[in-house]
């Protein structure tokens, strides 16, 4: 049987994002040598359950509004957006929506 080849990303969230994603601020997480940004999500999603995916979400296409996600600090947008492929070590970040006033 042939071996699944795994990468690590290092997955990091802050301020409200955290609780939602097991209370960690930083985590690495092992996927698929090939796998997309939306891969990430999904298996983000499986690991920490359906609340995730409507604080991330307004539907399956399009993410809430103030929801930022970077990849090795550049927003996913300005590459390939949730098809943009990931690497052995690349820093994925979920930024929350931020108020001031």
């Amino acid at each position: 049987m042939k071996r699944q080849i795994m990468i690590e990303i290092r997955v990091k969230s802050i301020l409200g994002m955290v609780a939602l994603i097991g209370g960690y601020k930083e985590q690495i997480i092992r996927i698929k040598a090939n796998s997309s940004i939306s891969d990430l999500l999904d298996k983000l999603i499986a690991m920490y359950g359906e609340n995730l995916r409507d604080k991330l979400f307004e539907d399956a296409e399009k993410t809430r509004n103030g929801i930022a996600m970077f990849l090795n600090g550049r927003n996913i947008f300005a590459l390939e957006g949730f098809n943009t492929k990931l690497n052995q070590g690349d820093e994925f970040l979920i930024f929350p929506p931020v108020g001031g006033g």
